[in-house]
């Protein structure tokens, strides 16, 4: 029996089409994901209003209901994270861009050091979600 090679006997064009069809399959479930990432943020921000609410009419029992409340995210909060630390590399990308069309050595050697900033806070998110 011959063995098939990656292709399944499928022709370039309808591997290309295959390939389209999962990256609009992925593209749908990441788009998913982050709106329960969105929503999981939304309702820890409500648990978090509830506890200041409890805290401010019955301090003897805010522990009790903070316990009873009191839910782990790791999910969407590493989620949250990686995406507060893509905007720090988009931040440092622009700044590298701005550097590189500076004419003025002295404010292109700023904005570098402005990226590598922002690269640098990127990687303590990233830091920080792992933890």
């Amino acid at each position: 029996m011959k063995e098939r090679g990656i292709t399944d006997g499928l022709t370039m064009n309808q591997l290309a089409e295959r390939n389209a069809e999962h990256v609009a399959t992925i593209a749908a479930l990441e788009a998913r994901y982050a709106a329960l990432a969105a929503e999981n943020a939304g309702l820890k921000a409500a648990i978090d209003s509830t506890i200041g609410w409890q805290q401010s009419t019955d301090p003897v029992n805010v522990e009790s209901v903070r316990m009873l409340v009191d839910i782990e995210t790791p999910a969407t909060d590493a989620f949250l994270a990686e995406v507060r630390a893509q905007g720090a590399d988009e931040l440092a990308e622009l700044y590298f861009t701005l550097a590189a069309h500076e004419a003025n050595r002295y404010i292109a050697d700023s904005w570098r050091e402005s990226a590598r900033f922002a690269k640098d806070y990127a990687v303590q998110i990233r830091k920080g979600a792992a933890q």
